[in-house]
């Protein structure tokens, strides 16, 4: 394993600690008889598929925070690896930024990332974002390659729409005090 911050030298016993620390993934590779009894410890993070997105991910891994500045696309891989490497204060935090920054541009990106992980926190969440802002997302440009990837889901997501504006049209019935 080797530390980018100090010019790929290998790394100390005790960052080995901090990976299993933070990752039951980690703790499960570590902990494994091939990993003890071997003096070649090579790591492979396929799902970090830039140096900028690896660095970020060991600086979580050591420090258990990350930087402040953070492009968005860098919070949707640093998910995957959180969730793939059973790292969930990390997958948390990456959830919670997706949350807050969503948008009608990339919220059916998002979307399929909380389907594929069947993450029902940020589905939830995106799934109400879409509902609201159905006319931007539905004109976006990206809701026609959304549809041909994923016809059921966006069969769903058109389904929830229509039963958001039935529920309220009920509220709105109910409230005038009006028959629906």
């Amino acid at each position: 394993m080797y530390d980018l911050e100090q010019g790929m030298e290998p790394i100390s016993p005790l960052t080995n600690l901090s990976w299993a620390a933070r990752s039951k993934v980690f703790w499960n590779i570590l902990d494994s008889d091939d990993c003890n009894d071997s003096s070649i410890k090579i790591y492979v993070l396929s799902d970090m598929t830039t140096y900028d997105e690896l660095k970020t991910f060991l600086e979580f891994i050591y420090s258990g925070s990350l930087p402040d500045t953070i492009p968005l696309e860098h919070f949707r891989t640093l998910y995957v690896g959180a969730k793939e490497y059973e790292i969930p204060y990390l997958q948390e935090v990456c959830r919670n930024h997706l949350i807050a920054s969503m948008n009608s541009s990339d919220a059916f990106d998002v979307l399929e990332l909380a389907e594929i992980h069947s993450d029902r926190i940020l589905k939830d969440a995106i799934s109400e974002f879409i509902t609201t802002n159905m006319k931007d997302t539905l004109f976006s440009t990206k809701f026609m390659s959304f549809v041909e990837r994923n016809p059921a889901l966006a069969v769903t997501t058109i389904r929830a729409y229509v039963n958001k504006i039935d529920d309220d049209r009920r509220r709105t019935h109910n409230t005038s005090g009006e028959d629906p």
